[in-house]
């Protein structure tokens, strides 16, 4: 007995599902590959801005020596 039409479509819904099973599982994939990728790049940033703070305290202190008129940390000029 040949194939019917009902058989055709069953196989046609089977492989669709099997592509969207696919297209989803990719999805995710991606999505935590992303996910990574942005915690890492926060992370970065936060690094680089506490560096930066820092950075201004430095420059902040050595400001308040220069304007005390010392020029070494507890010395008088």
């Amino acid at each position: 007995m040949p194939p019917t039409i009902t058989h055709y479509a069953q196989e046609v819904l089977w492989k669709l599902k099997e592509d969207v099973k696919t297209s989803v599982a990719n999805m995710v994939q991606v999505t935590e590959s992303l996910r990574g990728s942005i915690k890492q790049t926060v992370g970065d940033i936060a690094q680089t801005t506490e560096i930066f703070m820092d950075q201004i305290e430095l420059l902040g202190l050595m400001y308040l020596l220069r304007s005390s008129g010392s020029t070494h940390l507890g010395e008088p000029s």
